[in-house]
Order: structure tokens, then sequence, then C-alpha cells
């Protein structure tokens, strides 16, 4: 995760994350999560963004596959990788708090908060993998919750296993469509 341009011993580095080719306008195709519903995250889609926007026009959460397959093939962790965005924060802001927050941060889904807290550069437990239930929302460690402390609305559930495609149900809470 945070150590892509090191992954086996600097000959694979990982691709961009989605955030940086977003950024960028790199993405052709937007997939709006906050439709709800089923959707499908392929790995090396690298031209399709999937987010869920906030009513903050500067925040948002982005979602991608990062299996380990490819140029993920050495990475850490395998699965989707859902990611908390802020064009007014900045990545050295670690505090997660309401003023000083990453641009750009990783939901680790094992809730250590590792990266912030520089204890590694990624591990096996920081992408979501095959999840019958809610995997995040408002509730969930972590949560999907805006910088300061409101719900964002997100949630995503029923994650399929790591993969060439990885299947979600994503969308507001209590959304069921």
């Amino acid at each position: 995760m945070g150590a892509g341009n090191h992954l086996h011993r600097g000959r694979t580095p990982a691709p961009v994350s989605v955030y940086l080719r977003d950024l960028v306008d790199w993405c052709g195709t937007e997939v709006d999560l906050n439709a709800g519903g089923v959707f499908e995250a392929g790995h090396a889609d690298y031209d399709s963004v999937l987010r869920y926007s906030t009513d903050r026009e500067n925040e948002y959460f982005l979602v991608e596959n990062r299996s380990a397959l490819g140029f993920d093939t050495h990475s850490t962790s395998s699965g989707l990788a859902v990611y908390h965005c802020d064009t007014r924060g900045s990545n050295e802001f670690q505090q997660g708090t309401r003023e000083r927050h990453y641009q750009c941060a990783l939901l680790q889904a094992d809730g250590h908060l590792d990266l912030e807290q520089a204890l590694n550069q990624g591990d096996v437990g920081d992408l979501c993998t095959a999840t019958a239930g809610t995997a995040l929302s408002h509730t969930t460690v972590p949560a999907s919750r805006a910088w300061d402390g409101s719900a964002s609305g997100l949630t995503i559930s029923e994650i399929g296993a790591p993969g060439e495609v990885i299947t979600f149900r994503a969308g507001e809470v209590g959304c069921r469509t």
C-alpha cells in the first residue's frame, strides 16, 4: 500500500492508484456508486473510476480492485481498496482529524491504522476481501464517516473474492436496490 514502488525489490512497481489517475484525468469512465446496487471492479481497469460522492465537493470515496495479479502480484494485500479522499487534505497530515487528515487515505480493512502510525508500509489486512455482510459503513471499523465525523452514507457489502473481477454492493446506508 505505502511501498508500491518497492514491490519485488523494486523490479515490479505497482500501478498508480485510482486516486492519482482520477486527479490527473486519466480515467475515461466514471461509475457512480451513489446510485446503489451491485458493481464490478475489474483488476487493471485503469480507465475507470468507481466514485461515491459526499455532500462536500472536495470529499469523496474511490474504490478499486487491487488483487495480487499482474503488476500487483507482489503486493502485501489482495482485494478491494477503498480510499477516503479530500482534495483539501495533505498527505503530510497523519492525524486523521477534521482539520488535519490525508488527501487520500486507504481505509484499512483491519482497522489498525498502521499506515498512519508508520508501523508498516502495508500488510495483509489492508484490503477488503470476501465479505458476506457489511464490510464498510458509518458504524464499522474502519468507518465510512466524513472527516467531520458525520455519516457519509456509503455502505459497501457482499464483497466477492479477490480476482480479475470483484463484485460488491454499494450505495447509501439502508440502500437495497
